[in-house]
């Protein structure tokens, strides 16, 4: 642990100049509670610290050597200092390298406090996290931003605590840069800013994600840039999202869920109030300032202000930027005399008249509080901006204009008035009976909307050739499913899942699902649309031919075109039911599979076949796999055998050279196959090179063997999806007498996951 006090402190180096080059060199920020605030602090967990492959371009073959797991690097030539492994943090994550494949899981508050220690890595959420009210520390800064991935997971955060009025960047992330954030719950909050404050991000800089992300109750306060999941995001994409936090800024640009946005944003909710004291403030956006869009998405809360002021956005200033199938039920109120304050938005503006703002489709249904010129019930004031098939409530205001747009409360629970407008598959309505409402939102508490369950989220779970399996979330208070085809209730389940067997191969199957219980229905879900796959190639065969290899197999329904797969690679397509592999290399193992495909979907790849070739009266050295991984496991294990043939093979001396970034070696795997011999090998292994030397010698005053003869079995765990290979670079086989064998180049063998389902795509 290092103590210091004032900013010259640094977990690997205090303060650097700009003349100093720093390369591949970290320090464990939870061992030494120094929290990155500058590029030269690149700071890891223990967990990575102890981990070989996050030491790039270290040399573990003469310099360093690790105990993985156990101890940090230490140097080969020299004692072994027991702080290397004594005394380090335990549990600082519960499990986990940090990976996209394998992200560290969080199950405690205080690991999830160590976050700000490595903050490029992947987190993921294995259990609720109540912070207990104390005072949680913003992750990031400006200059070190977390550039990672946090999933929830479906669980939450509960009790987020942040009093911090006179510093900017506050939120349980302080500053993002490139980050995602998944499937997060965050309940209970009360945090205090200066400027860019959210929930759950104070600024998100460059290309984030933010998808389900739920913030719930409580109040946010802050100067300005204030937002109930983020202060500013300047790029990126925002989807199935919800706020219920209430904002309050004491300046400008407070928003719902963002306060100042560049990014697009759909299928989300504000539910909370938003007040400002000066501009810019908006139910669901204070300020949108580039080209982005806003689809499916609304809010409800009242929304007050000095200018600026609109039930979904204060103020909309770009050129291009697009609102479509959105509405806004708040009361907006602003105070100034020209307040630019409308329904739906304060003010659109584009400089452009070929680059107009776009509003599709929209309607406001809240009471606009404002008088002149610039107050409206659907926009405020708009420049440049292209209004289509777009209302509001005239009924909730005294204005009545513009006429194409003033519609009073009974003409917008009227399809006939919303020309234009997808009740099929965006929009739902209750005719006469309510306004028009989202279908994949939650429809709001209002009076004139109707009582109705939460939607059902559908998925698929899986399609093959004569079957669809769909899941969904349980809605709250459903008792039952209804599933329909094809516009046609098939089934009514009480589980969160359907499974629709015996059906075609290659055809397109159309379902919606609702929940509903004896009183109360959702909405019917947007339609999904699956295409079954078609039957996978059977009989599947590989004969030896003069040519090479023949592949036949057994024709497939409604089939277009048949891929060939060698080696991993489509090689090439053909109407046919047979291929000619010609001339492979000598000692290569070939795997062969087949796909059937249309112009609208594949089948599943068939089984493997594959074939070690050899020829007659040539001697040389193979690698062969013995089995393949199929699915995306994380690290599954292969197996491989690798063969001699030759005439009286005594001793064989060999290199077996692979990536260790892509194949982890097991080595109590390795097995000597020849029969009374002695087997000697020795493995090197830096970060992006691997090498196994091996020595195997037949024992006694006996003759060497005879044919194909299996040498050594070796296994690997993959470690990666991309495509890799195993060489052997150089081997000598020896003979009884001490003689070289000639033997024929050595063939690599291809290494890869072979997933048995992979969409096709065009080039």
């Amino acid at each position: 642990k290092i103590d210091s006090v004032g900013i010259r402190n640094g977990g690997l180096i205090g303060t650097i100049s700009s003349r100093t080059t720093l390369t591949n060199s970290y320090y464990d920020g939870v061992k030494t509670q120094i929290v990155p605030s500058k590029t030269a602090d690149v700071s890891r967990l223990t967990t990575a610290m102890k981990t070989l492959d996050n030491y790039e371009g270290w040399d573990f073959e003469e310099i360093w050597t690790i105990q993985e797991g156990e101890s940090y690097p230490y140097l080969r030539k020299l004692s072994k200092p027991s702080a290397v492994e004594e005394g380090l943090p335990e549990e600082e994550v519960a499990g986990g390298k940090g990976t996209a494949e394998d992200p560290y899981i969080i199950m405690t508050k205080d690991q999830l406090n160590n976050m700000r220690y490595e903050i490029k890595a992947y987190y993921r959420l294995g259990n609720d996290i109540d912070l207990d009210e104390e005072e949680w520390e913003p992750v990031g800064n400006s200059s070190m931003p977390f550039s990672g991935t946090l999933d929830g997971n479906g669980y939450s955060i509960s009790n987020l605590h942040i009093n911090k009025g006179t510093v900017d960047y506050v939120g349980l992330m302080a500053y993002t840069n490139n980050a995602d954030f998944r499937n997060i719950k965050i309940d209970d909050i009360s945090v205090s800013g200066k400027n860019y404050v959210g929930a759950l991000v104070g600024y998100a800089k460059g290309v984030n994600l933010f998808s389900n992300i739920c913030i719930g109750s409580g109040e946010i306060n802050a100067t300005s840039y204030i937002g109930g999941l983020a202060g500013l995001i300047e790029g990126g994409n925002v989807e199935y999202s919800s706020t219920e936090v209430n904002i309050v800024a004491t300046s400008s640009y407070g928003g719902g869920l963002i306060g100042h946005s560049r990014t697009d944003i759909s299928k989300s909710v504000a539910f909370g109030k938003v007040a400002v004291t000066s501009n810019y403030a908006g139910g669901l956006v204070g300020y949108i300032a580039s080209n982005n869009i806003i689809a499916e998405s609304y809010a409800t809360g009242d929304i007050t202000g000095n200018a600026y002021i609109g039930g979904l956005v204060g103020r909309v200033y770009a050129n291009g930027a697009k609102i479509e199938n959105c509405f806004a039920l708040g009361k907006a109120t602003g105070r100034e005399s020209s307040p630019y304050t409308g329904g739906l938005l304060g003010q659109a503006y584009s400089s452009s008249t070929t680059a107009p703002v776009n509003v599709n489709n929209c309607y406001s249904a809240g009471i606009v509080n404002a008088t002149g010129t610039t107050a409206g019930g659907l926009i405020g004031q708009n420049s440049n901006t292209l209004i289509t098939s777009s209302y509001f409530d005239s009924t909730n205001t005294d204005i009545d204009t513009p006429e194409a747009q003033a519609k009073d409360t009974s003409a917008l629970m009227d399809t006939a008035t919303l020309i234009g407008w997808d009740f099929d598959e965006v929009w739902d309505i209750e005719e006469e009976e309510s306004y028009p409402f989202l279908r994949v939102l939650p429809v709001p508490q209002h009076d004139n909307m109707p009582n109705r369950l939460n939607p059902v989220w559908l998925k698929i779970a899986k399609v093959t050739s004569r079957s669809v399996e769909l899941t969904w979330k349980p809605v709250p208070e459903a008792d039952y499913y209804d599933i329909s085809l094809d516009g046609e209730i098939i089934a009514t389940v009480e589980e969160v899942g359907f499974l629709h067997a015996d059906i075609e191969p290659g055809k397109l199957y159309q379902y919606r699902v609702r929940a509903r219980n004896n009183e109360l229905v959702s909405s019917w879900t947007p339609t999904l649309k699956v295409i079954t796959l078609l039957d996978t190639p059977d009989n599947v065969r590989v004969e030896r031919v003069e040519e090479g290899y023949k592949i036949t197999w057994d024709d497939v329904y409604k089939t277009v075109v048949y891929d060939i797969e060698i080696n991993g690679i489509i090689v090439d397509s053909t109407t046919s039911t047979s291929y000619i592999h010609t001339t492979p290399p000598f000692g290569s193992q070939n795997i062969y599979r087949i796909r059937a495909r249309n112009h609208q979907i594949n089948s599943r790849w068939s089984s493997i076949q594959h074939q070690l070739h050899w020829i007659e009266n040539l001697s040389g050295v193979s690698i062969t796999a013995v089995n393949w991984v199929t699915d995306t496991s994380k690290e599954s294990e292969v197996e491989f055998i690798i063969k001699a043939k030759g005439e009286d093979i005594y001793t064989i001396l060999l290199d077996l050279v692979y990536d260790p970034r892509k194949l982890k070696l097991i080595p109590e795997s390795m097995e000597n196959l020849v029969q009374d011999s002695d087997i000697y090998y020795h493995v090197v292994s830096k970060r992006n090179s691997g090498r196994i030397k091996i020595l195997i010698s037949r024992t006694g005053d006996i003759r060497g063997k005879n044919g194909e003869l299996d040498l050594i079995r070796v296994k690997f765990s993959l470690k990666s999806r991309d495509m890799t290979k195993l060489e052997i670079p150089q081997a000598k086989l020896v003979n009884s007498y001490g003689e070289y064998i000639s033997i024929q180049d050595i063939s690599s063998l291809n290494v890869r996951i072979l997933p048995e389902f992979e969409l096709f795509q065009e080039e």
